[in-house]
């Protein structure tokens, strides 16, 4: 033995060597509404797009039925989130509470530019 302390499965209760331990990404999954008057148009779905490429993981967005790229601009604009849509928003990866927290806030930046207007 290596020195190392196994590590138990509590699913079938046998020991596993460490090397093989597997910790699984972080999933997020957060429901935003879209609050801009304009809805996810082609300025805001670019700016989007940034936010979500600063990211390694993996997000998605989902409204309809149906399930995008968050980091596709052509993507997202066929969603078609018109003010009041809620949208799914789901990250797998790492970063996904900061992909996530990053998404919140942008998406809360178009409601209060607004206001300011």
């Amino acid at each position: 033995m290596d020195g190392s302390i196994p590590w138990i499965d509590p699913l079938t209760n046998s020991e596993v060597p460490g090397d093989f331990k597997r910790i699984e990404p972080m999933r997020i999954i957060e429901k935003i509404p879209i609050l801009s008057r304009l809805g996810l148009h082609l300025r805001a779905g670019a700016e989007l797009v940034r936010a979500t490429t600063k990211f390694q993981c993996q997000v998605r967005v989902s409204h309809g039925g149906r399930t995008v790229n968050a980091k596709s601009l052509i993507q997202l604009l066929t969603l078609g989130a018109i003010y009041g849509t809620v949208l799914e928003f789901s990250a797998d990866g790492d970063d996904a509470s900061q992909a996530i927290e990053a998404i919140r806030k942008l998406l809360r930046s178009w409601t209060e530019s607004e206001v300011e207007d």
